[in-house]
């Protein structure tokens, strides 16, 4: 009988809501964080053993920490079992330094840890684990320990430095805004080319008209770009907005690929023509040109399929 009371991942006790109880829910992990699951690979796995679920279970507290809520079937649950996770214990500082980072408004704020739910911030396979990284970041003098028992800090002045140079190094949100023509004939494009580049490179694609909100759309889509460390501008059909925004853009120093379907690169306006655009002809070619363009010029991108 299938189990809707313990997460898959890390068997503590989770809440199931159920999106369509009979196709998939969403999860709502204390350790692991929020994601979604198809009811498939929720029974599948209830039989099956995975090989690394820990570092699983990281994955999606990373993800949701960052506002990144995935859904999962048994194809993807099944990549990600055989997917290297990076093991360099900076790379684990950076982690942890930023969550820290996450959790303060001030900067004398104090954070308090539970050991037993959030050692899946520094892809631990349990708190001792964890609690040994703590150890040596206060070592290091980036953090400071109120107590014992090493459940509440603030971070030190050099622990902020730190922060401040890390956050220049790699982005916290790694948001791309896509500003394109929506219409049924860019679909394909979408998916198999715009979404599936930046994804690929570990970019979180956004585009306006599938946002759910109450404000203006103007608004909105200023707010929206801010938030983003890279913005797609792509020129098919000579949209006015896809103008304003990659302009909008430019002015925040936010990096701007253009692109542009090749019958419609002799329609875009003459003050943008010497940008270099990338022409596509196919959501295949798309996909190889921006995948390869984003590469060469986003530091933060890195590939999740090398």
């Amino acid at each position: 009988m299938t189990d809707y009371s313990n997460c898959i991942f890390c068997k503590d006790t989770a809440d199931f809501n159920g999106i369509n109880a009979n196709e998939k829910f969403e999860v709502n992990c204390e350790r692991c964080g929020i994601y979604k699951i198809y009811n498939s690979a929720i029974a599948l796995l209830q039989e099956k053993e995975l090989s690394q679920p820990h570092l699983i279970s990281a994955f999606i507290r990373e993800k949701t920490e960052k506002g990144i809520k995935l859904e999962l079937d048994i194809n993807e649950i099944e990549d990600l079992d055989d997917k290297y996770f990076e093991h360099d214990p900076f790379e684990i500082f950076d982690k942890i330094m930023l969550f820290f980072y996450r959790r303060c408004e001030k900067i004398i704020e104090k954070i308090e840890i539970d050991h037993n739910k959030d050692y899946p911030i520094a892809y631990a396979e349990n708190s001792t684990e964890f609690i040994d990284y703590l150890r040596k970041l206060s070592d290091l003098g980036y953090i400071f320990s109120q107590g014992a028992a090493f459940k509440n800090f603030t971070i030190t002045l050099e622990g902020w430095k730190y922060i401040q140079e890390l956050r220049k190094r790699k982005p916290e949100n790694n948001q791309a805004f896509v500003a394109m023509w929506f219409s049924e004939e860019m679909n394909n494009a979408w998916e198999n080319g715009f979404h599936k580049a930046l994804d690929d490179l570990n970019l979180n694609p956004f585009r306006i008209d599938m946002l759910e909100h109450n404000d203006k759309i103007c608004d909105e889509i200023i707010a929206q770009i801010n938030r983003s460390n890279l913005l797609v501008a792509d020129f098919t059909d000579n949209r006015g907005g896809v103008y304003f925004e990659a302009g909008y853009a430019l002015g925040l120093g936010i990096p701007v690929i253009w692109t542009c379907r090749e019958d419609y690169i002799d329609k875009t306006h003459f003050d943008t023509r010497q940008y270099n655009h990338i022409v596509w002809e196919t959501p295949e070619d798309l996909y190889k040109k921006l995948t390869n363009r984003i590469l060469a010029t986003i530091p933060f991108a890195t590939n999740q399929n090398a």
